[in-house]
């Protein structure tokens, strides 16, 4: 049929059911542009949010960037040998820098990555082994009590007001005018955090630890500072506490206190873990503590951070050590879950060996759930974790990397490999840990115009063990066309 006679069939025939090529062509404008929109919509959102969590690791006084349980050695005992290649300086090249925060894929090759991303925590770890049993025991949530456990004192909180025993507490003197009160009893005495508010964007918290007699004994040497109002949420003993500012962007303090000289407290700053994701735009925070004896982990502590608000967005993050004597990575637990609840919180008692009281409500029907914490998923075999192309600059030769390395990483008993390309064959640039930061390597080819890389993750056999990796800093070279 000539193309003339079709086209003049195809509209005659769109002109019986009254569209005309006019507006049909007009449709189909609008409907690539609005495809087109949404996708720059995304992207923009994306590294708005980027930039935002990027921000507030790098500027915060009391929130600094992620660190690596490798922090203290000399750098020049980290690098690798084995990742250097001596190659002559070569002139005409222009310094290029790609930052990840691992909040999305779009700087991975989804199809060649199999390590697990969480998405809340925003880094690379093994998937979380837990298992989630609906309990046979009525549901209710539990009851909090602010009366010590010898049952001479108790305290009531209403809005900034704070009594002992029905009288009036005199607060310690604090910049700004109160904005709340919390309080959670740890051992024989209570932990007390007042947010004050200074002025728009600027707000203060306090801790205390109180007495039975009303004494106020401050664990911070000074306020910590926040933009944003948020409430404090404590768990653990004495001597091992947790506190969690829950504001927009979280604060978050490992307070490590004899029980026989309180107010004298070392005091490890973990706010790194709790950015604008985790945080769900500000939670009431509750923590357990979960011992290696009773979770039936063997190597370190666990951590259990929830939110105690009604506010239709619950969370249930997971604190690990990988075996050392600190934090060093967290892991949401609320994507295990068999459905989605408005609201979870834990319980400390375990009804079941080695596993978290949970008490739900979803649609408005109250449950209760035993979570069985089985530590991390172990692979058959390694797993990869690949970027896609980041160079920036156009058919621009990329011969040099200057830095490749990550600003939050524990290895937990893995082997890692790293490798790049620009274009050509897979390179291996070192083996972490023996480099957290990869420096100065040059490609055998220096005309290859791509910049990728890769690392090969072999985990090792402790199951309560991750490999966390978090935050990418890759600096490099191009020559331009």
């Amino acid at each position: 049929m000539p193309k003339k006679t079709f086209r003049q069939k195809v509209l005659h025939v769109l002109a019986g059911v009254g569209i005309s090529a006019t507006s049909l062509l007009l449709v189909l404008g609008l409907f690539l542009a609005f495809v087109t929109v949404a996708k720059l919509l995304r992207a923009f959102i994306d590294h708005q949010l980027d930039a935002v969590i990027l921000a507030a690791r790098e500027s915060a006084p009391s929130a600094p960037a992620r660190k690596s349980e490798y922090e203290n050695k000399n750098e020049n005992e980290l690098l690798s040998s084995s990742s250097l290649s001596s190659s002559p300086a070569q002139e005409g090249l222009v310094f290029a820098s790609y930052t990840d925060l691992f909040s999305s894929n779009a700087g991975i090759d989804g199809a060649a990555t199999t390590m697990h991303r969480d998405d809340i925590v925003t880094a690379f770890l093994l998937p979380p082994n837990v298992e989630w049993l609906a309990s046979s025991e009525s549901p209710s949530s539990p009851v909090e009590s602010n009366c010590l456990p010898s049952g001479e004192a108790c305290i009531s909180i209403k809005g900034a007001v704070l009594t002992l025993n029905g009288t009036l507490v005199t607060l310690p003197v604090g910049e700004g005018e109160i904005e709340n009160i919390a309080a959670e009893i740890i051992g024989d005495r209570w932990v007390v955090g007042l947010s004050r508010k200074v002025a728009h964007a600027n707000y203060r918290g306090y801790v205390y630890w109180v007495s039975g007699n009303g004494t106020f004994t401050p664990v911070f040497d000074s306020p910590i500072r926040s933009e944003f109002s948020g409430t404090w949420g404590f768990g653990g003993t004495p001597d091992d506490l947790l506190a969690v500012y829950g504001a927009y962007q979280g604060k978050v303090y490992r307070i490590r206190t004899s029980s026989s000289v309180i107010g004298h407290s070392s005091l490890v700053d973990v706010s790194w873990l709790f950015d604008v994701r985790a945080m769900k735009g500000g939670i009431t925070p509750g923590i357990i503590r979960i011992p290696s004896s009773v979770i039936g982990h063997q190597s370190s502590v666990s951590w259990y951070v929830f939110n105690k608000a009604r506010n239709n967005h619950p969370l249930l993050l997971k604190l690990f050590q990988n075996g050392t004597n600190e934090i060093v990575g967290a892991i949401d637990l609320l994507s295990t879950a068999p459905q989605a609840f408005s609201y979870l919180i834990l319980n400390s008692q375990f009804t079941i060996p080695n596993s978290l009281n949970a008490y739900t409500e979803r649609n408005g029907i109250a449950a209760a759930w035993s979570i069985a914490d089985k530590g991390f998923s172990r692979p058959s075999k390694p797993l990869v974790i690949t970027s896609v192309n980041l160079n920036n600059y156009v058919n621009a030769e990329v011969p040099h990397v200057m830095k490749l390395g990550f600003r939050e990483f524990s290895l937990g008993g893995a082997k890692i490999s790293l490798e790049v390309s620009n274009g050509g064959e897979w390179e291996s640039i070192g083996v972490l840990p023996s480099s957290i930061t990869i420096k100065d390597y040059w490609f055998k080819n220096p005309k290859g115009t791509a910049l990728k890389w890769k690392a090969i993750i072999t985990p090792g056999t402790n199951p309560e063990h991750t490999p966390f990796i978090g935050v990418l800093d890759l600096d490099y070279e191009v020559k331009r066309p």
